[in-house]
């Protein structure tokens, strides 16, 4: 038995409307997500709602308060409205609580893997499990924790002997809010950390508050960091790094063992990326998540492709490409990414090895078409 997706509104709202009955969607955990909370209602690993075993809880708890079916849903509105856009179907669906797990799968994860229809399944952070009789639930907040609502100890002995004991929902809410309040007055949440101080210079007479003495001691940091990762890419250890990023089968077989070389690579540019996030929150005197999403990340990518990876101040020339690129366009068009987008596949397409690797190979014919002119003559 197949699970019954919903393609349109009318359901969806129909779907929603159902799960409001059981849960206040707006909520997130450690806040109390249901009215229908008890003490005995259990805390799990959020993500093992997504394992196949888990279809026993579901389906014997909609079974014990007489639904017939089970509806699964996307809590997350932007996430819902990604998946809309993305397959034009809604994120949601219902299986047979009298059916077998395949369906349970299959809505989640879909026929092939991240498959159109198994968006839920890798893409929803915050996840509602509920039945039409809205007298249970089970909210799933992955990489956090499952709760369980309005249960029954029949519908968990059995799941609870194969996936082990559950945490009192008391307990868990009170250490859960505990730790959020503790992150929340060192990091301010979402709504991240202001009035960040600049690092003191006071000891040698300079007051880095003065935006020009800031850019001057960030101009510095930058020399230095490029002074040391020239010396380092020159240096025997580099060396072994460019032969890996060319070929590590072949420095396997020459006797390296790469995997060293690798985590002190990784080690080295986490520093220098803890040093310019430094800087960056420095500047800004202001820092969020935001920072941590992957769009920072493949910001940090597209500058190294478009400069060039094989040339040593290919990224730094992709960088300066990227921002200036990114300022003039934002302040001619609204729709800038895509055509910013369109002069990244040119870069790609007719620009091997980067802007680097261009402007090398411009350099050599000019220079071999002087040497060529000064032969003849």
């Amino acid at each position: 038995m197949t699970s019954v997706r919903v393609h349109s509104a009318e359901p969806w709202r129909q779907l929603r409307s159902q799960a409001e009955a059981v849960f206040n969607l707006n909520s997130r955990l450690p806040h109390v997500v249901s009215t229908l909370l008890t003490s005995r209602s259990p805390f799990f690993d959020g993500d093992v709602i997504f394992l196949d075993d888990a279809w026993d809880l579901v389906s014997s708890l909609a079974i014990v308060h007489g639904d017939t079916d089970v509806s699964v849903m996307v809590a997350e509105s932007d996430t819902a409205s990604f998946i809309l856009s993305t397959t034009g179907e809604y994120g949601g669906f219902t299986c047979s609580s009298s059916g077998t797990a395949d369906c349970y799968r299959t809505g989640l994860f879909g026929e092939s893997p991240r498959g159109p229809a198994g968006l839920i399944g890798y893409v929803a952070d915050t996840v509602a499990i509920f039945g039409t009789s809205g007298r249970w639930g089970i909210w799933v907040e992955r990489n956090i924790a499952g709760l369980v609502v309005s249960t029954t100890p029949s519908a968990l002995a059995s799941w609870e002997l194969e996936n082990g004991p559950f945490l009192n929902a008391d307990e868990a809410l009170v250490s859960l809010r505990d730790l959020d309040v503790d992150l929340i007055v060192v990091t301010g949440g979402d709504d991240g950390m202001t009035n960040i101080p600049r690092i003191d210079l006071g000891f040698i007479g300079l007051d880095a508050d003065h935006d020009r003495v800031f850019y001057f001691f960030v101009l510095f940091c930058f020399v230095v960091a490029m002074a040391i990762l020239r010396r380092i890419v020159e240096s025997p250890f580099g060396r072994v790094l460019v032969g890996i990023r060319e070929n590590e089968k072949r420095m396997l077989a020459m006797g390296y063992s790469t995997f060293p070389y690798k985590a002190l690579a990784f080690g080295i540019s986490g520093m220098l990326a803890g040093l310019a996030g430094s800087l960056w929150v420095q500047h800004s005197f202001f820092v969020n998540p935001h920072i941590m999403t992957w769009e920072m990340s493949g910001e940090a990518l597209l500058m190294v492709i478009i400069g060039g990876s094989q040339s040593f101040f290919g990224p730094l020339l992709g960088a300066a490409f990227y921002v200036l690129a990114k300022d003039l366009l934002s302040e001619i068009t609204e729709a800038y990414l895509m055509f910013f987008g369109l002069i990244f596949v040119l870069v790609v397409a007719f620009f091997h090895g980067g802007l680097a690797g261009f402007a090398g190979k411009v350099s050599e014919r000019f220079t071999r078409g002087t040497s060529g002119g000064e032969e003849r003559q």
